[in-house]
């Protein structure tokens, strides 16, 4: 029969957890004017071209895999199926799975700490910036986040001999769906259960990757998708650019950094098996993150997925070093809760750059599903909202869904992960009806920016020769500057 004091504590409990979960949504939601991103509208647009029976395809008729979260492009039909709005389903889907992420590590803190009033793996992902960020900003990475979480749950549940959720080792697989950087660590963890003769376990886990790439081979015919090809570079360049990546994530999470050293610690001091487990998975998804060569997008967005381990891994090890004393402990958490909030000041700068970017993106859009006479060409960069709102054609220069130019050599000097495939005599060679140089932008002195991965193509003397500048205005925002085709 439980004591007064053992009621007490888990009422307590309970209290803290539901108020890291308002945390969670009201920290999220302070951040609502800077997401979903560009890149999330791809996910649209494949989702409705398959609700309107088109194919699992951007462009109708062309079977390409331009896209990293399958899963998202599902529930994107749905969403269009239902004629609900694919912006705030994305948002509630970020923000709810955040929400999860924090039951779920509370759970897993609880089983290793009956006694524990504040789930603190929990509250850090809570307060982290940058799980905020991702929960407005779409793609998938907080529901990886909670899938991770998930597995997590049944780890440590195993190790204290309690039971674990049945989809704990399909978690981690289908979280490779969403982030494939950590298809590594799933990979690794069925080759671990393999090793402890449970094979039935390691399948599970590796069930969702296996049924995908078997889909794939069919509908594609490619046993990788095309987003690899596109941002792909060679395995020095990558590693370096990941290594860098990495390094200024320390920034943004602070974990990792942290993560490893307490890892290495873990490993060498004869640790428990689960916080030595843990320590090796964390590094696993940090390699992960590295072997892709990074990411472009803002607050880390390629080890934040992985956050769950490295928090938990994290304050094991801080409850270690402490002799599990709650004052010092405690203070500990705090303090490097506090060391992540310096990412609150660039709240400012990303609302900007969302409205400078995304929403000027959705009006060209709009404008030139109005303007434009339907099935025109139209070769860009900036495919996400762009495509989605127009619903025209689209050659991504690229290469995110053109093979073309994804399987093309790549051009180092571009630094921007994902913008180093590019193809002028190809993009010509396609004839497109318009083209948006600057990704349909102005700088602030009002002309139409160049970019690197531009430079080859506005200086081609084919472009010169085919294409006259044209001008069309676009409601709220400046007009759009863009280039036809001549004779068009």
């Amino acid at each position: 029969m439980a004591s007064a004091a053992d009621t007490r504590n888990r009422r307590l409990s309970l209290l803290a957890t539901i108020g890291v979960c308002v945390l969670a949504v009201a920290h999220a939601w302070t951040w609502r004017a800077c997401g979903p991103l560009d890149d999330d509208a791809i996910l649209y647009r494949y989702g409705a071209n398959l609700a309107h029976g088109l194919g699992l395809v951007f462009n109708p008729g062309e079977r390409v895999e331009g896209f990293t979260a399958p899963p998202l492009v599902f529930f994107h039909a749905g969403v269009e199926g239902l004629g609900l709005d694919h912006v705030a389903a994305s948002r509630v889907l970020g923000i709810g799975s955040v929400v999860a992420a924090v039951l779920l590590l509370s759970a897993a803190w609880r089983t290793v700490l009956p006694r524990s009033i504040v789930p603190w793996p929990a509250l850090f992902v809570a307060a982290a910036p940058a799980v905020a960020v991702h929960a407005i900003a779409g793609l998938g990475t907080t529901l990886a986040m909670a899938l991770v979480a998930a597995w997590l749950l049944g780890e440590v549940r195993r190790a204290c001999e309690e039971r674990a959720p049945r989809f704990s080792d399909f978690a981690l697989g289908f979280a490779g769906l969403l982030r494939p950087e950590l298809q590594l660590l799933a990979v690794v963890a069925a080759a671990r259960l393999v090793l402890r003769r449970e094979g039935r376990r390691a399948a599970t886990t590796l069930a969702a990757p296996g049924v995908w790439l078997a889909f794939r081979l069919a509908w594609f015919g490619e046993w990788l998708p095309n987003t690899y090809h596109a941002k792909k570079l060679p395995l020095l360049e990558d590693l370096a650019r990941g290594s860098a990546y990495f390094l200024h994530s320390a920034q943004d999470l602070l974990l990792p950094l942290v993560l490893v050293i307490a890892g290495v610690a873990w490993l060498t001091r004869n640790p428990p098996p689960l916080a030595r487990w843990l320590s090796g998975a964390a590094i696993v998804a940090s390699a992960g993150a590295v072997f892709v060569g990074g990411d472009h997008m803002p607050f880390s967005r390629l080890l934040v997925p992985g956050l769950p381990v490295f928090a938990f891994a994290l304050f094991l090890h801080v409850l270690r070093s402490t002799g599990g004393l709650v004052a010092a402990s405690s203070g500990i958490a705090v303090l490097a809760i506090g060391l992540v909030q310096f990412g609150q000041g660039e709240r400012a700068e990303r609302a900007a750059s969302f409205d400078q970017l995304e929403r000027r993106w959705q009006a060209v859009g709009a404008v030139l599903r109005e303007r434009v006479p339907p099935g025109t060409l139209v070769a860009t960069e900036a495919i996400g909202f762009v495509g989605y709102e127009s619903r025209l054609p689209l050659l991504d220069m690229l290469g995110l869904v053109e093979p073309v130019i994804a399987h093309g050599a790549p051009h180092l000097e571009a630094e921007m992960k994902g913008h180093t495939k590019y193809d002028a005599d190809h993009v010509l060679a396609r004839e497109p009806g318009l083209i948006l140089l600057g990704n349909g932008l102005l700088d602030a002195d009002g002309r139409v920016p160049v970019f690197v991965s531009q430079r080859d193509l506005a200086s081609h003397p084919r472009f010169a020769a085919e294409y006259e500048q044209a001008v069309i205005e676009v409601p709220g925002t400046y007009p759009l500057v863009y280039w036809k085709r001549r004779g068009n």
